[in-house]
């Protein structure tokens, strides 16, 4: 049976509490059988902040599918998920980086 190959989605999440927010969302990671790669988050003085996750899935989930459930956690305000490209395209385990803000305003639009 063939694997199927790693698909890298960087995830952009702004969450009303931190703690609630970073438990929930990586427990939905673990949940899914994602693999982990990077974690950061930017805390704001109110308590709230911005999380940013870069996960591994085996391509069962997609960007869409990722950001919407997210989305259904109380403390989340918006989810945005999007698919990671690689100069070495196709090398799995090619290393995958937190993406600038600026990345994830661009698959806003």
């Amino acid at each position: 049976m063939l694997r199927q190959p790693i698909s890298w989605i960087a995830v952009k999440v702004e969450v009303a509490d931190a703690y609630d927010g970073m438990m929930r969302l990586l427990l939905d990671a673990q949940r899914f059988g994602f693999t982990l790669r990077d974690v950061a988050a930017e805390v704001r003085a109110d308590g709230s902040a911005g999380i940013r996750m870069v996960m591994g899935t085996n391509g069962a989930a997609g960007c869409s599918r990722i950001a919407e459930r997210f989305s259904r956690h109380p403390t989340v305000s918006t989810a945005i998920a999007i698919e990671m490209r690689d100069e070495r395209d196709g090398d799995e385990t090619a290393p995958a980086t937190i993406l600038e803000a600026a990345d994830f305003e661009a698959a806003r639009d």
